[in-house]
């Protein structure tokens, strides 16, 4: 029988009430990152491994949760690290002020797979392992077999700032003021056709701190785009790009440094003096998370897969919260009052993972695995359950490394969310 094929629309899931267990004390903690560099990127790999891209002193990874952190090799020493990337099958990428290198054994060496004249800033990957990088000077670079090889595109703003893929694989990119002659706007445009043509979809025209631009693009689970912008707040797009709502994230207004998510969709924004604010409502509200974490200019933040948030500062070290950040409080007795679907746990995973949903009344369900390109790959469930909470563990024997969908239908209610098997 032919794969049957679905389009993987990830809709918003409907939400619970259920509270988070945070620490009554310290929000924050110094990680054992004792060097004195700039922290400019961090990414988070399978098995809760950290790494962490510095300003001349090469990259760093802990996988212990922040407590030992491991230089990388010789040849990244004393470079000056200022994106990393991390596909699906653990391959990682990194640009740097000599070109971008990839690692194809979690870190341990790293060889050079791209060295442009004039650089790359940012690294993006989507879910078919194609990678993006984006720099100045009216281009984009892009590599359609894991950094192999590499072709220029054109770009149509002169510095691209940020850049982030959707689940649907389509690119955003931010950029900078002062881009086109004389003109100082920054703009968010989007590419649906990987980097082919690109198409502005946002203008910021209004500078808070001297300057104009979008300094950060992080899209969710969910599809729905963040973009920090120069006016000192955030704008969010649910339908891609089209429309646009702007949030206050703190009064007086802020510059944010860059965003991230964790597996219950909580947002997390960085400052470059003001600490770190989250959403757990998917931008509408901001709390300020500060206590144990110095005055000090953030540059990267990441939530490992666990839940616990990083944060990388300019020549303070990494931060880490005291606990995980999705551990949520439960009752196993109240009855489910709407569908929803949670993220599955651990994500990424090898070689099994538990999903759960909620179902406020009995009816017939369906739970399938799809693969990036729309294939059904297995069904989880497909049976009349009852009213309550639920859970399955799916064992991917067989499977390849690599994302896939995960789609609960019942009765009118349909949610998708991403997986990662990571072998």
């Amino acid at each position: 029988m032919k794969p049957q094929k679905f389009a993987l629309l990830l809709f918003m899931g409907f939400c619970c009430r259920n509270d988070l267990i945070f620490p009554q004390t310290n929000f924050w903690q110094p990680t054992k990152f004792v060097h004195k560099y700039r922290v400019e990127t961090l990414a988070s790999g399978a098995n809760n491994h950290i790494f962490a891209g510095t300003i001349g002193g090469g990259i760093f990874r802990s996988i212990d949760h922040g407590e030992n952190w491991a230089p990388s090799d010789s040849v990244l020493k004393n470079a000056s690290v200022l994106s990393l990337a991390i596909n699906a099958k653990g391959d990682i990428f990194a640009a740097t002020g000599l070109g971008v290198f990839r690692s194809k054994n979690n870190g341990a060496s790293w060889d050079s797979v791209y060295a442009p004249s004039n650089g790359i800033w940012r690294l993006a990957i989507n879910s078919r392992n194609l990678v993006f990088g984006g720099g100045f000077e009216f281009h984009v670079a892009r590599s359609l077999d894991n950094g192999d090889s590499w072709q220029r595109v054109g770009f149509p703003d002169r510095f691209l700032w940020s850049l982030a893929v959707s689940p649907n694989g389509h690119l955003f990119a931010g950029t900078n003021c002062c881009m086109l002659a004389g003109i100082r706007t920054g703009s968010l445009y989007i590419s649906t056709n990987n980097a082919e043509s690109w198409q502005k979809v946002y203008e910021e025209n209004s500078p808070a701190f001297g300057y104009t631009g979008v300094d950060y693009v992080a899209v969710n689970d969910s599809g729905h785009i963040f973009a920090a912008t120069s006016a000192g707040g955030i704008i969010r797009s649910t339908d891609d790009g089209k429309s646009w709502k702007k949030f206050d994230v703190y009064q007086p207004k802020i510059s944010i440094s860059c965003l991230t998510f964790n597996l219950n969709g909580h947002v997390f924004a960085g400052t470059y003096r003001s600490g770190v604010f989250r959403s757990t409502d998917n931008g509408e509200a901001w709390e300020r998370l500060i206590t144990g974490l110095p005055i000090v200019e953030l540059r990267c933040i990441v939530v490992s897969p666990d839940g616990y948030v990083f944060v990388g500062t300019d020549g303070m070290g990494i931060f880490r919260s005291v606990k995980p950040t999705t551990v949520v409080k439960e009752s196993t007795f109240e009855q489910p009052t709407s569908f929803y679907l949670k993220q599955n746990y651990p994500n990424p995973f090898n070689p099994s993972t538990t999903i759960q949903f909620a179902l406020p009344r009995s009816g017939y369900v369906t739970l399938k695995i799809f693969n990036a390109p729309g294939e059904e790959m297995t069904t989880l469930v497909a049976k009349t359950l009852s009213a309550g909470k639920h859970q399955v563990v799916w064992e991917a024997k067989g499977m390849t490394s690599g994302i896939y969908f995960y789609r609960l239908q019942a009765a009118d209610f349909v949610q998708t969310r991403k997986l990662v098997l990571a072998r």
